[in-house]
């Protein structure tokens, strides 16, 4: 089954990074600071990662 919620639901794409307001591409969907998606939410957009956290849990998401 394919997780509806939670770090597993969640696949950081890509990353704009623009210092002023950095975006990040999670499901698809553009997202900033503060944003969430399926329960998870953006913490942090860095030029190689975003930081996810869910329910108390962080996760560092590296990007290519």
């Amino acid at each position: 089954p394919v997780a509806t919620t939670g770090f597993d639901s969640v696949k950081v794409q890509g990353v704009f990074f623009r210092t002023a307001n950095p975006l990040a591409i999670l499901n698809g969907k553009t997202v900033s600071v503060g944003d969430k998606v399926n329960g998870v939410e953006v913490t942090a957009i860095e030029q190689s990662s975003v930081t996810l956290s869910y329910e108390g849990e962080t996760k560092t998401v590296k990007v290519k």
